[in-house]
């Protein structure tokens, strides 16, 4: 399979764009598999000096455009170690290449010769754990393609687990990895959810790597630097972990805080209010008390009124009777 193309730098979801994030500006590059130099002219950009080695004399030709220089032929029969001689590089890049190699460890043993102390390797290669390779082989099909994940010039298979191992025994140290995704469905493999068992689909799906379709690392040379500079660099990562969790619990706190305030207010408010609902309540029964003595005047007056009235009456008719006996 001839691969060539363009490298859109916006694309949050390429290899060859985690790639040239992972190699960095201003490096000198062994590129493994240049093709026509499409990565290699970014990399160029970049201010990166790049030696590209291509199996296919055309696209090595085009390569020539953007590489200091372009070695033809099969990495693999090379004699990289004689063309290369006192050559160093800070970083090797093998873009879809290893998984088409007959002993990609044997070349990662050999590229650590040409790789400075602090140097490291970059690698694209496919997921054959993705989610659409396990379904097509509980059908029993493992069959070609292509291109992709079962591409039909792949000699080598890998998954994650079998990347670290094969960095670790040619004497890397991977120390970033990253994925771009293709949902099970929506692969070159032909598939259709609807022929399989809804709970065996829960199960591939459940597993995060199932839409992982090629992973994208990056593995230093395993000495002493290189070790430390591992080491810094997870410990920069658990830095910048505390420090995200201090400023969450920082927040937390304030926030906290702030519930503590409104709340003592609240338990403030809530005191005044009683306060004044028992002077309410005093100064109503007060007035309560103040209206039945109010009460008590009136009847007393009502009642002195009314036998006034009935004495001013029996005067009145005594008198009355007095005039009529007298006259």
């Amino acid at each position: 399979m001839k691969y060539e193309g363009i490298v859109d730098l916006t694309n949050d979801n390429s290899s060859q764009v985690f790639a040239v994030e992972m190699i960095g500006g201003n490096k000198r590059v062994l590129e493994f598999g240049c093709a026509s130099g499409y990565v290699s002219r970014v990399l160029r950009d970049r201010g990166c000096r790049v030696v590209g080695i291509e199996i296919d004399p055309e696209f090595a030709s085009q390569a020539k455009e953007f590489c200091e220089d372009v070695i033809i032929g099969n990495a693999e029969e090379l004699d990289l170690e004689s063309t290369l001689a006192e050559r160093s590089f800070d970083v090797a890049v093998f873009g879809d290449v290893l998984e088409h190699m007959t002993d990609p460890l044997g070349m990662l043993r050999r590229v650590r010769q040409w790789l400075v102390p602090d140097g490291y390797v970059v690698a694209s290669l496919p997921n054959i754990a993705h989610g659409a390779v396990r379904l097509a082989l509980l059908d029993g099909r493992f069959e070609y393609t292509p291109e992709g994940l079962l591409d039909e010039t792949h000699l080598r298979f890998f998954t994650h687990d079998t990347i670290k191992d094969l960095f670790h025994q040619a004497g890397f140290v991977l120390v970033e990895t990253r994925r771009t995704h293709v949902g099970i469905f929506e692969s070159e493999i032909p598939l259709r959810r609807e022929d399989y068992d809804p709970d065996v689909l829960a199960r591939i799906e459940a597993d995060p790597e199932a839409t992982t379709y090629q992973f994208v690392v990056k593995a230093l040379v395993d000495n002493a630097l290189s070790a430390a500079e591992a080491v810094h660099e997870r410990e920069e990562a658990r830095r910048l972990e505390l420090l995200q969790l201090q400023a969450e619990l920082d927040a937390a706190q304030s926030e906290l805080a702030s519930l503590g305030a409104a709340l003592e207010a609240s338990e403030t408010d809530r005191v005044d209010a009683r306060e004044a609902l028992a002077r309410l309540q005093h100064e109503v029964g007060a007035l309560r008390m103040d209206l039945a003595a109010r009460e008590d005047a009136v009847a007393n007056y009502e009642a002195f009124m009314a036998r006034l009235e009935r004495r001013s009456v029996v005067r009145f008719y005594r008198s009355v009777k007095r005039f009529i006996s007298g006259s």
